[in-house]
């Protein structure tokens, strides 16, 4: 599995990696990458897609990696700007080595959805951001035409899912038990 953290933030960040280590102890091999941030000066999110291109490099490395070590079910875990950054990615890779994705917190709607080669789990908390909560209808409507997709609000959670790790952790097994 090769988890995505969100905004100016590191790979054992807070939920990404509190689920690096509950993945790995339900059996799972875990790789957590760095993306790109700003500057902490930087004007704000608005301009991270200019980090993009790198973000998609850095993404596509760990994949390549994963599957050059012999795993052949790769799953994209990510969290907030990490999911926006992983969406980008998986639009415009023809090649990406996963069996899924598995989306948290992710603020607005989903894209085009050319990514919908593999099945989706749009994850978002009970208290999330209101971006995240504005959106979570149309994230809905966009995986219902995806097989396998589907999306879950985790109870009692905010948008980095204080105290409702667990949960999530079982609800990313559930969906990874689940995939064909």
């Amino acid at each position: 599995m090769l988890l995505v953290h969100g905004l100016g933030v590191h790979p054992d960040h807070g939920v990404i990696g509190v689920l690096r280590v509950a993945l790995a102890d339900l059996g799972f091999t875990t790789l957590s990458i760095q993306m790109p941030v700003l500057a902490s000066d930087a004007p704000g999110a608005d301009y991270y897609p200019a980090l993009f291109p790198e973000a998609g490099e850095r993404i596509a490395a760990g994949g390549r990696w994963l599957a050059d070590k012999g795993y052949r079910r790769i799953v994209l875990l990510s969290h907030s700007m990490g999911s926006w950054m992983s969406e980008v990615y998986l639009e415009r890779a023809s090649d990406a080595p996963f069996a899924a994705w598995v989306c948290m917190g992710r603020a607005g709607a989903f894209g085009g959805l050319p990514h919908a080669r593999v099945p989706i789990l749009d994850v978002y908390g009970e208290n999330d951001l209101p971006a995240v909560l504005r959106a979570r209808a149309q994230r809905r409507s966009a995986l219902q035409a995806l097989p396998g997709s589907r999306q879950i609000v985790i109870a009692g959670a905010d948008h980095f899912y204080t105290g409702r790790e667990p949960a999530l952790a079982d609800e990313v097994r559930a969906f990874i038990a689940g995939l064909p």
